[in-house]
């Protein structure tokens, strides 16, 4: 089986049996990211290289509550992309140009989306949805989808939306949403590899930026880093 194998997706009309395969796969992303990064830190750990960002302690069976809760936020991503699917045309675009300006775009797009969504979260109407992923303070890889289900739902509608209006290929589509998986584990590891004094400040900027954000809550709301915080005057000083 390849890879083009795994992407294919027929509809079949068996709804519960496609939707529970779609399921079964991220679920198992999750997991490998998660476990993937927890590992990698923890080998550097153990040799004694890097340190931890925020020094405070995880709050009791932090772990276990955070990966039981993002099996639910799972089962959301997983609808939404079983509905993307009904969209999707084809597995691959046409060339690799096409697929880089289908992930650029939709990257650029996202990113903003949630910068904006995540300040809303942050006000007085819906910022009782939103504590259930601020209970970390102190972060784990795996408390990156943790969250309720409103936020879960609010976050992971652009991936239908753009399937829905856009020409974008499965490829695509999957493959910026396991990077993305991949790099919510690691934003959450609370951990960096170098000493941060000495760190070039754009790097130092990309290592501390999220967990800052849940040290504090105030500032520091960008996705993939501060660009959107620098313009909009909410960068952790």
């Amino acid at each position: 089986m390849n890879i083009g194998d795994l992407l294919e997706f027929t509809y079949t009309g068996n709804l519960l049996g496609e939707y529970a395969t779609v399921l079964l796969l991220q679920v198992l992303l999750y997991l490998l990211a998660t476990c993937l990064v927890a590992m990698f830190y923890k080998v550097f750990s153990l040799a004694g290289i890097g340190r931890k960002i925020e020094l405070r302690p995880t709050y009791p069976n932090q772990i276990r509550n955070e990966i039981f809760g993002s099996l639910g936020t799972c089962g959301l991503i997983a609808l939404y992309f079983y509905g993307a699917f009904a969209f999707v045309d084809n597995v691959y675009p046409d060339d690799w140009m096409s697929l880089l300006f289908e992930v650029l775009a939709f990257i650029i797009i996202y990113d903003f989306y949630m910068y904006i969504t995540h300040r809303v979260l942050h006000t007085h109407w819906l910022r009782k949805f939103h504590s259930m992923h601020h209970k970390a303070i102190s972060t784990t890889p795996w408390s990156g989808i943790h969250m309720h289900p409103i936020e879960a739902l609010i976050n992971y509608f652009p991936f239908l939306v753009f399937a829905s209006l856009t020409p974008v290929s499965l490829a695509a589509l999957v493959g910026v949403h396991a990077y993305l998986i991949f790099g919510i584990a690691n934003g959450h590891s609370n951990y960096s590899l170098t000493t941060l004094s000495r760190t070039p400040f754009l790097l130092r900027e990309l290592i501390i930026f999220h967990q800052k954000h849940h040290s504090d809550g105030r500032k520091n709301f960008g996705y993939l880093y501060t660009h959107w915080d620098w313009v909009f005057g909410t960068r952790h000083g």
